[in-house]
């Protein structure tokens, strides 16, 4: 059969159909075979990644944490880890808050609140404070409340107080005293005036008993304070500025006022609860008396070993204890009078042993004082002698029993708390009437037989008269 170039089979397009068909069929047979539609749905999308970014590194895998032991374990919550800032220097104070804080100083000092006023200046610190001339007032303002403080804790309360409810007895002679403390018994009254002098006075003495408001009662502080102030050659007075007063002091002669009669002119005004007088005081008698601090120091040392052997000499032997171990040893062991009297002096712990019927060591740590001392107890009455001693005997023990109780009677009024411008004298006459009641017994001892026994209460009474006598020697030493 001839091929006809122009035949209508078209054999050529027919054939390039057919390997169309066939390629897609074998394409689609593969697809069907692999399923590819399927493994789409599983893949996770694909972002296109901006040009040039870069791409973090992998991260290993996460390694298991080591165990801990129970208590190192840190507790765990569901909270995201915070993370610890770094702690601020404080705050710079300004010019202006630093003279507000200095204003409030001077204001708590007025009143003599050095507690307060040194807990206000506590809340800043120097390096809050940009300025170096400013920085050292801050400096200086604290170093003088600081010796404010020292100053009132070596006064007689060591505390500033309220002024205590005061009260006027109008005496029937035309006399008057302000008592700070009043008791009434069944024909008497118990006081202490504002001296500290304790006495008794009798009801029928009395015209008017008037309690005082704080504002008079401070004019009639003051009033005393003046008379006090006048011995001295110190001329206290008042001026009225606007709605306040300010009290000035002149004085005579300069060279002759110390530091110290300012200084106790402000425990004066602390014992009775003057405190707008004590900041005033305690400034005039820094001015005289750099070393001020260590000078009263050493006086209320000196003061409390005397008010020590009384207690031993009366005797109070609690009382003794406690200020020996509580007081004395913690506070004022490092004074002259304590090492001087006390500590170096064998006789004197000697007594201690006797009168505390126990070893005293002053080197043992000190125990926490209680708020309150010891409520001392009487001694017991001394027995009496035999019925069978010689007549000559009794005499003259009955009148060493007679200045005995004589010599008490002023040993008891020389207690420096309570009659500080005094004790001395009254130390004096007890020692002198000791001395004669120790002889009385020293006789009636002599007075026995060679072989004969003492009886024990005569002995008793000699050795405890020898003691007070000692006890008086010791105290009279702080008067000379």
């Amino acid at each position: 059969m001839a091929y006809a170039p122009n035949s209508e089979f078209r054999f050529g397009y027919k054939l390039t159909l057919v390997l169309l068909i066939a390629c897609i069929s074998g394409f689609l047979w593969a697809m069907a075979e692999r399923e590819p539609w399927d493994q789409k749905k599983n893949a996770p999308l694909i972002t296109k990644k901006k040009r040039n970014e870069i791409t973090p590194p992998t991260l290993p895998t996460k390694k298991e944490p080591i165990l801990l032991p129970p208590e190192s374990i840190p507790e765990t919550t569901n909270e995201p880890d915070k993370i610890e800032e770094p702690k601020q220097a404080p705050s710079v104070i300004m010019e202006a808050q630093l003279d507000a804080l200095f204003q409030k100083v001077r204001r708590r000092l007025t009143h003599a609140e050095f507690d307060g006023a040194a807990e206000e200046l506590n809340k800043v610190q120097e390096i809050q404070v940009e300025d170096k001339t400013r920085r050292t007032a801050l400096r200086g303002w604290k170093a003088r409340v600081g010796i404010y403080q020292a100053l009132v804790k070596e006064t007689k309360l060591g505390r500033t107080i309220s002024m205590p409810e005061m009260t006027r007895i109008n005496l029937k002679n035309g006399g008057k005293i302000i008592a700070r403390t009043i008791s009434s018994e069944e024909t008497f009254f118990s006081i202490e005036d504002i001296s500290g002098i304790r006495s008794r006075i009798e009801k029928a003495n009395i015209n008017r008993i008037n309690k005082l408001d704080p504002s008079t009662a401070f004019w009639e502080v003051w009033e005393k304070f003046q008379s006090k102030c006048r011995i001295w050659g110190i001329n206290a007075k008042e001026e009225k500025k606007g709605s306040r007063f300010v009290f000035l002091f002149d004085v005579k002669n300069e060279s002759s006022t110390t530091g110290e009669k300012f200084f106790q002119l402000a425990d004066f005004c602390i014992s009775n609860g003057a405190n707008r007088l004590i900041t005033t005081l305690f400034d005039e008698a820094l001015k005289r008396d750099r070393n001020l601090l260590k000078t009263v120091h050493d006086k209320k040392g000196d003061r409390l070993v005397s008010l020590l052997f009384y207690f031993l000499s009366i005797p109070a032997p609690s009382d003794a204890e406690y200020l020996l171990q509580k007081v004395l040893r913690p506070r004022y062991s490092d004074t002259t009078a304590f090492q001087e009297r006390i500590q170096k002096d064998s006789e004197a712990m000697e007594l201690l042993t006797k009168v505390l019927k126990k070893t005293i060591t002053i080197e043992e740590s000190p125990e926490t004082p209680s708020e309150d001392p010891p409520v001392s107890k009487p001694p017991p009455p001394r027995e009496t002698l035999p019925e069978t001693t010689p007549e000559n005997i009794q005499k003259a023990v009955h009148q060493g029993d007679q200045f005995y109780k004589k010599g008490m009677e002023h040993l008891l009024k020389s207690d420096p708390s309570q009659n500080p411008g005094n004790w001395g004298e009254e130390n004096k006459l007890a020692l002198e009437l000791f001395r004669k009641a120790a002889g009385e017994y020293g006789t009636a001892q002599e007075a026995y037989p060679e072989n004969a026994t003492i009886p024990q209460p005569l002995l008793d009474r000699f050795r405890d008269t020898q003691i007070r006598m000692s006890l008086c020697r010791k105290r009279g030493v702080s008067n000379r």
